[in-house]
């Protein structure tokens, strides 16, 4: 027999000055990933791995390790969401999130992260995926069909790839 946790939902339903605490979560994850990218060695050390793995390497740095580092936490930070989204629900789903993924490159690329590596920042992707959630909000609000919401992220994701890949060559 499967008995429900109020205290599971806390996490995610619970308000603090009126914020829920999903929201505080999030701020305080930003806070510290763009710290640790932009104010510590490891961090600049992901950052030029990313650039370019091979100068990275004759630099010194031990890129193997860098990116077991990067994607462990990119794997607690999608563990952190699920956790979230299944307190906000009180549920989970394999299925849950399917969707989202698209979203989420389309709010990355549009923040400025580059598809070829190397460039972006915490607070330019945040400001990229909360441009996203606008869109979509504003669908939702005048009540446009999901399917057109997606055609118009679509739109976006490949503008947004195309004028960096102008972009990387006109620098080139």
């Amino acid at each position: 027999m499967l008995t429900e946790k109020p205290e599971y939902g806390k996490i995610a339903q619970s308000t603090w000055l009126g914020v829920t605490s999903s929201i505080w979560l999030m701020v305080g994850v930003v806070i510290v990933l763009g710290f640790l990218l932009t104010r510590t060695t490891t961090g600049r050390y992901m950052i030029a791995s990313g650039g370019n793995a091979q100068a990275a390497r004759l630099a010194g740095i031990r890129v193997s390790l860098i990116r077991i580092i990067a994607f462990g936490l990119s794997g607690m930070a999608a563990a952190l969401a699920g956790i979230i989204d299944a307190s906000r629900v009180l549920s989970a789903s394999a299925q849950l999130g399917s969707t989202l993924a698209f979203t989420v490159l389309a709010g990355i690329v549009v923040g400025g992260t580059s598809i070829a590596g190397g460039q972006g920042s915490v607070w330019r992707t945040v400001f990229g995926v909360l441009f996203i959630a606008l869109i979509g909000n504003g669908f939702d609000l005048l009540g446009i069909d999901p399917l057109y919401h997606q055609i118009a992220l679509g739109l976006i994701l490949l503008t947004a790839v195309g004028l960096d890949a102008w972009g990387n060559n006109k620098r080139t």
